[in-house]
């Protein structure tokens, strides 16, 4: 698909965001899969001037092919992330291991990084989890069906009401635990 993007596209801009990046781009890959990658590698240098924009996350770089990690200008590294040295200037694991919530490291490649901060997103959706499905292919009779939008309709009104009240109070961020729906 980036392949046939790269010769088709003219004139819009494509973003194409591939979450979990090393499970497409594998560092020890074989066969097929490795010739696919080298194909990209190959086509990557070319895909702003097809005026398309790669973003990639990973958890740790290690697990990306080295091919597509080398034609990666920017990373930003948040707290928990593993700084791998051959792509990095930044050289002390603590300066992003020890980065408090809602701060995080921007690079330019080995040539600048800096510190840069993310408030909390207004209006965001509480966390929920279900308890009572099984499996993939579940099916929910229409009172639990019911029952469920119900539920997360209260919840969704009210945590939307106290995000808007609390959004400029001060404060440390708090990990919550999900509400709870039994179906």
């Amino acid at each position: 698909m980036i392949h046939v993007a790269k010769r088709m596209n003219k004139y819009r801009h494509i973003l194409i965001s591939i979450d979990e990046v090393d499970d497409v781009f594998e560092a020890r890959s074989e066969g097929d899969v490795w010739k696919l990658i080298e194909m990209l590698a190959n086509d990557w240098k070319d895909l702003r001037k097809s005026n398309i924009s790669m973003d990639i996350s990973t958890h740790e770089t290690d697990f990306i092919d080295w091919r597509i990690l080398k034609r990666v200008d920017y990373f930003i590294w948040m707290a928990g992330a593993s700084v791998h040295g051959a792509y990095s200037m930044i050289k002390l694991q603590n300066l992003v291991s020890d980065l408090p919530i809602g701060t995080f490291l921007i690079e330019k490649r080995k040539m600048d990084f800096g510190l840069n901060i993310f408030g909390k997103i207004p209006f965001a959706q509480p966390s929920v989890r279900i308890e009572g499905l099984k499996g993939e292919d579940f099916n929910l009779s229409p009172s639990a069906t019911k029952k469920l939008l119900d539920a997360y309709d209260a919840m969704w009104s009210d945590k939307r009401e106290e995000e808007i009240i609390n959004l400029d109070e001060p404060g440390e961020q708090k990990i919550i635990e999900p509400e709870v729906i039994t179906v």
